[in-house]
């Protein structure tokens, strides 16, 4: 009877530890393709799904620690892919699918994806992420890693690239960039500097149209030509020397008017299932 209570009180105690364990680190199983990871960081969830086994537990714990400290206020979900074998698509096509199929109802989502089938980095975003990162600011995130992906070092790679793009989804709606009192102060002496330079020209060019219109012009050296002859009184008469008037107008475009099909923000497309994705990649 002692030996039989004893074995469910180790089972218990088992059962614990196994239920603190995924409490503290989120939780993972392992399937035919590899490891998958989640951990919920504040209202969002982060994905680690090594399928080409290029990080060891230990990596994948700090990775949790890293993703944790950029993405808490984010509200966004983060996908962690690595695969060899993309089922015959491109890396974005197959990213794309693959985010469509885990994020089926939200679109505050980014992925990073490396794909050793065909040599490609890839950074896939949805939503606000299409809005708040470019096309250049993604090949920027991805400089941010690249070093460490060329030298194999893989979770540096996915921290770094994750943690530059944490700053640009941050940034103020619609900015582009990452809002800097440098950034500020370069961008309104640039504007300062351009409407000096514009003003001096067009002063410039009225005074050379004035002169050389007017170059001939028949300049009388004394009053006599306006006073009457034997007579005090002025002569009502009158030179005009501007002969003509030309108005310049300078054109402004509309701020609601959309000059491109994606300014202030990323490029896009559809996936196979009708949602919109951004980002972009690079082999390595």
């Amino acid at each position: 009877m002692k030996k039989m209570l004893k074995t469910k009180l180790s089972v218990l105690l088992i059962l614990l530890l196994t239920a603190v364990t995924v409490m503290s680190f989120g939780t993972a199983t392992v399937n035919a393709k590899g490891t998958t990871t989640s951990q919920q960081i504040g209202n969002s969830t982060l994905y680690i799904h090594d399928f080409a086994d290029l990080l060891t537990k230990d990596e994948e714990k700090d990775l949790i620690e890293d993703l944790q400290a950029s993405y808490e206020n984010l509200n966004f979900n983060i996908l962690i892919l690595t695969t060899n074998d993309t089922d015959g698509k491109s890396t974005m096509v197959y990213s794309d699918d693959y985010m469509d199929a885990l994020f089926p109802y939200t679109d505050k989502n980014i992925g990073f994806v490396i794909d050793m089938k065909h040599h490609k980095v890839y950074i896939n975003t949805m939503g606000d992420g299409i809005r708040k990162i470019s096309d250049s600011e993604v090949q920027r995130a991805i400089d941010a890693g690249y070093s460490s992906l060329k030298n194999e070092k893989y979770s540096s790679c996915f921290s770094q690239m994750a943690a530059y793009s944490a700053k640009l989804l941050s940034a103020t709606e619609g900015s582009g960039v990452v809002p800097t009192e440098k950034n500020l102060f370069s961008k309104f002496l640039f504007g300062m500097l351009q409407y000096a330079i514009a003003g001096i020209l067009i002063a410039v060019f009225v005074c050379y149209r004035l002169i050389a219109r007017h170059r001939k012009a028949n300049m009388p050296y004394t009053a006599a030509a306006y006073v009457a002859n034997n007579d005090y009184d002025v002569v009502d008469r009158e030179t005009n020397y501007i002969r003509s008037f030309q108005t310049i107008q300078r054109g402004f475009y509309s701020s609601d008017t959309d000059h491109s099909s994606h300014s202030g923000g990323g490029s896009s497309h559809t996936s196979s299932s009708g949602r919109s994705h951004g980002g972009g990649g690079r082999s390595f």
